[in-house]
């Protein structure tokens, strides 16, 4: 007899054979020992090298096999094919469905980062246009039927017509942008939509045959409708005769095997002409078809099976053009399938707030990640590293021990099946390519297994199979054995583990693993929170800290006597009860400490929620105060454009008046332009300057928010006149900010000043600016000639291509405070400057 391996499998029968091209293989039977039973059959022992290769070859499947059993064992213990479950509600065809619950874990990296890229596409997808694959069903498998000569019935062609134009309406409408990949699937796509078209034109929704499907048929059905008529006029005709009335039970057609009939009293079975077909129960009334309709119902008969063969024609023909499509539309099934298992994927954890996570490295990283199978669970937060690939979690009974545990590993069987998981982002999970779990009791009286054999039964695969790729997952650990063996065992169970550089998450009571965080650099402790105050767990689980089981409150909350839990403390060894004690300050401490920063986060946002309030109704204001000012000041600007015209009204009075008269009118002028032609003060916006305030005439100064520079001429009180170019303006000295003399300055035009004639006129130079800046200025100018008294004033344009000359001309002359104009005369600039007279220009 051949031995293998430590577990005694042992190769039993053994026969050679042809496998694939070629290749030489081993087949084995083995059967596994259970209380007593043989373990397997004799072999003999190998003669070759070769023959020993080829039982290692299947000694190492059979291996593997085994693995594939625990890590499927393990998933059932986490639920994982409830979740798998739920998931398949969200599909949309029962293939979806079906390869939702078959989802399996992704062979390697790649396959698992295609088929994320996969999923993230669709998450787009469903984000930029709804999708949907309702109605669509396994056309590739009703292809095939119909290939082989089955008739499709009409309800699967419908199903074809159905798939047909749902795999049309994804091909023509997914967005390319966000699917590039799902894009270059569906240009493979043979979607034969004449195909739908002829099914939906021959069958209605109903699956009914319709009368225009076939000339034939529309005939048959057309002259079954007539004859259908006579036999309802001949019945109608017979129900209304007085010779028929006496023997009938009531007048009324009824239909007994698919003929007409009408209800005749027993009595009187043959004192009619007719055929009786059947009999009521209370043997009261036979139903009798009469002779007068017997040949034409025949006839409906004959008609009907003639409709029958009819459809089933048109049925077949159908079919083969279906069948045609077969390879078509067996690999269209396939990706529609694909498409909506990962729709399906994407809906369920979109309702379930998931992420895609980083799947990679050596981090096993879990932000706030919840149980899918729980109504509103706690957020569960754990880290494990390269360095750190132990956690030893501890606490009290019913605290959440396990419920974290099965998080985790639901947690990696979601990422490594390709689907989101319901954590936050900078989640991320090593690939892992099993989880070994010994989570629950599974002691059998049938085979003599009590708890603690049923442990060890699911841990010697963890020892001895675990590697780096391996998630280990155990509940209990050393429990149902004496308490201080079974630590030590745990212990070294622990130390095999970390060996094997196994992810491994176990949950205890024992003191001897809680140190072991504080001695072993590979091990991490954690606690699930207890709230000593309500002796309640919060479910909670903290990092770095290990925690008490809390026996002795738990007992006492749960009604054990006081006296009773008082004498257990005593009989505690001074040591054992300073650690617990010790233990439970420090988590109080941490679930104080946690309970201040979380009320601090609360403080600190209520305390930004009210100063962004509080922001947001100043903001609010400031925008009312805006609109209300811009709605005042274009009051203000319409108010400003009637006076102007109410000026030129009263300057045609004023060029009428002489003497006393004119003065007074040019005061009210005045007086009416300082009314009207000055900014409420509510409306102006005075900005604040941040630079040197100007303090004495002669500084160079610039006004805020312009560019162009000025110098002082005079400082009266808080304001300044101030000369910009060939204005001169008066403002607030905050509005103005001292500045160097610019190097420009000797090139700087000159202002408008008195020209010396003893009439008082002024002249402004406009060379260089455009007919709208240049007419602006003007226009100010002959304001403020009109308000002073000038007669008349000089605009000095230059000559140039004359534009600018002609432009001011035509505005000058349609101006109703310009009485004359003419070009300067010799030695006044000749054509590069025009007069205007206010007043009549003196001879």
């Amino acid at each position: 007899m051949y031995h293998i391996d430590r577990r005694r499998i042992f190769i039993t029968r053994i026969a050679q054979c042809s496998w694939g091209a070629g290749e030489l293989c081993v087949w084995a039977i083995l059967k596994e020992r259970h209380k007593g039973r043989a373990l397997g059959f004799v072999l003999q022992r190998p003669k070759t090298w070769g023959d020993l290769t080829l039982i290692n070859d299947v000694r190492d499947r059979l291996l593997q096999s085994d693995l594939n059993l625990c890590h499927k064992n393990a998933l059932t213990a986490l639920e994982w094919d409830s979740v798998l479950y739920l998931a398949s509600s969200q599909a949309d065809t029962v293939m979806g469905h079906e390869a939702v619950k078959q989802l399996a874990w992704a062979e390697n990296p790649e396959v698992l980062h295609q088929q994320q890229i996969l999923l993230q596409e669709v998450l787009q997808w469903i984000a930029w246009q709804p999708l949907t694959l309702r109605g669509a069903g396994p056309v590739g498998t009703v292809a095939e039927q119909a290939r082989k000569g089955h008739v499709l019935t009409p309800d699967e062609l419908w199903m074809v017509a159905d798939t047909l134009l749902r795999a049309y309406e994804v091909v023509t409408t997914i967005p390319e942008p966000q699917c590039p990949v799902w894009r270059e699937r569906v240009t493979h796509w043979v979607v034969p939509r004449e195909l739908a078209t002829v099914i939906r034109a021959i069958l209605t929704p109903e699956g009914e045959v319709r009368d225009d499907a076939s000339p034939a048929l529309r005939d048959i059905r057309r002259k079954r409708r007539a004859t259908l008529g006579e036999i309802d006029t001949t019945l109608h005709q017979l129900l209304r005769s007085p010779r028929w009335a006496p023997y009938l039970q009531e007048p009324v057609v009824t239909v007994r095997f698919g003929r007409r009939v009408v209800p005749v009293k027993y009595m009187f079975r043959n004192s009619v002409s007719g055929i009786v077909h059947d009999q009521s129960a209370s043997g009261q009334t036979v139903f009798v078809e009469p002779l007068s309709i017997v040949e034409r119902q025949n006839a409906v008969v004959s008609l009907e099976r003639d409709e029958q063969e009819e459809i089933e024609r048109i049925l077949q023909d159908l079919s083969q053009r279906v069948g045609s499509f077969n390879s078509d539309l067996a690999f269209l099934q396939q990706e529609l399938t694909d498409l909506d298992r990962v729709l399906a994927l994407a809906r369920y954890g979109t309702a379930h707030g998931g992420v895609i996570p980083h799947v990679g490295g050596e981090n096993l990283i879990l932000v706030d990640s919840r149980h899918p199978l729980l109504d509103n669970p706690v957020p569960l937060s754990l880290r494990l590293d390269a360095e750190k690939r132990i956690l030893v979690i501890t606490g009290p009974n019913t605290g959440g021990k396990t419920v974290a545990l099965k998080t985790a590993g639901l947690m990696v069987a979601f990422a490594l099946s390709g689907m989101m998981v319901p954590a936050r982002e900078g989640t991320r999970i090593p690939f892992i390519t099993g989880i070994l779990a010994d989570i629950g009791d599974e002691q059998s009286l049938e085979q003599n297994l009590s708890t603690f054999s049923s442990h060890v039964r699911r841990l010697v695969p963890m020892v001895e199979r675990a590697d780096a790729r391996t998630l280990c997952l155990i509940d209990e650990l050393g429990a149902g054995t004496d308490p201080e063996e079974g630590a030590a065992l745990a212990e070294s169970i622990l130390e095999r583990l970390s060996q094997r550089q196994a992810y491994v998450m176990a949950t205890t009571h024992y003191n001897r693993l809680k140190l072991l965080g504080f001695q072993d650099p590979g091990v991490v402790n954690a606690h699930v929170a207890f709230d000593m105050e309500t002796l309640v767990p919060t479910y909670h689980l903290v990092m770095g800290q290990p925690g008490s089981s809390h026996a002795f409150s738990i007992a006492e909350r749960l009604g054990m006597p006081r006296a009773i839990v008082d004498r257990g403390r005593e009989l505690m060894t001074a040591e054992s009860l300073a650690l617990t004690e010790a233990i439970a300050a420090v988590n109080q401490l941490d679930q104080d400490l946690r309970e201040s920063r979380r009320q601090f986060e609360m403080d600190r946002n209520q305390w930004e929620l009210a100063k962004a309030q509080k922001d947001l109704e100043q903001t609010k204001l400031q925008d009312r105060l805006e609109q209300d000012r811009r709605r005042l000041r274009e009051t203000w600007t319409k108010a400003l454009e009637q006076t102007k015209v109410e000026i030129d009204r009263l300057m045609g009075e004023v060029r009428r008046t002489e003497g006393q008269e004119r003065a007074r009118a040019i005061e009210q002028l005045r007086s009416t332009w300082r009314e009207q032609g000055t900014l409420p003060e509510p409306l102006k916006i005075v900005p604040t300057t941040t630079g040197p305030r100007p303090t004495a005439v002669d500084d160079w100064v610039k006004i805020r928010g312009f560019s162009d520079f000025g110098h002082i001429l005079e400082i009266e009180g808080p304001t300044a006149l101030i000369e910009v170019g060939s204005l001169r303006i008066r403002l607030p000295l905050n509005e103005l900010e001292r500045v160097a003399q610019p190097k420009s300055t000797a090139l700087r035009r000159p202002a408008a000043k008195p020209a010396g004639s003893p009439g008082g006129h002024i002249e402004v130079d406009v060379r260089g600016m455009t007919a709208d800046d240049a007419w602006d200025v003007v226009d100010r100018f002959l304001d403020n000639a009109v308000l002073s008294g000038w007669p008349m004033i000089r605009i000095i344009h230059g000559k140039g291509t004359g534009t600018l000359r002609r432009v001011l001309g035509e505005r000058l002359r349609q101006d109703s405070r310009v009485v004359s104009l003419r070009l300067g005369a010799q030695g006044e600039g000749g054509d590069g400057v025009t007069v205007a007279w206010l007043d009549d220009e003196p001879s």
